[in-house]
């Protein structure tokens, strides 16, 4: 869950600093105030294109920081950028690009304007229901014991048209 976003020097914004609390969290303001702006730049944060157009100010480093709650551990993620180069950290360690998308997957789904809405898809559903339940483990072993059930018929109707062919 997203606890903080602060942002420096994208867009229109100088700086800002957004606090999240459980429950729904809205984000209001009149038309050009900046609330796509905040979604844009936790989807850069997350290794979304950045457009060089974004820099309010080329001659500063453009700063975006998140802070989560991630499988009850605090997780900061941030992506600096300044002279044409991307600098991606995980709690103050460098890290990856391919590694920040990874980690977006298990923190949230990110869902933009235009995007096919998989809320829709009913086959997803399930999916969603196994993320929120947060019982990864306990998915695990349903899973493995479900096999097992299934080998266990499968050997139970060999054996039963085994004994038919005697």
């Amino acid at each position: 869950m997203i606890k903080k976003i602060k942002i420096e020097n994208f867009a229109i914004i100088d700086s800002l600093e957004a606090t999240f609390t459980d429950g729904l969290n809205v984000i209001t303001g009149e038309t050009g105030s900046g609330k796509s702006l905040i979604l844009n730049a936790i989807d850069i944060l997350f290794g979304g294109y950045l457009s060089i157009n974004f820099l309010r100010n080329k001659e500063k480093k453009l700063e975006i920081l998140g802070q989560f709650q991630f499988e009850g551990e605090n997780l900061s993620i941030s992506r600096r950028y300044f002279k044409k180069k991307s600098i991606y950290l995980v709690n103050d360690k460098k890290s990856t690009k391919s590694e920040i998308i990874s980690l977006s997957s298990k923190l949230f789904q990110f869902q933009k304007q235009h995007d096919s809405n998989k809320l829709l898809v009913s086959s997803e559903h399930i999916n969603f229901l196994d993320q929120y339940s947060n019982n990864s483990n306990d998915l695990m072993t349903i899973q493995k014991v479900f096999i097992k059930l299934n080998n266990t018929n499968r050997d139970l109707q060999d054996t039963l048209n085994n004994e038919n062919i005697y």
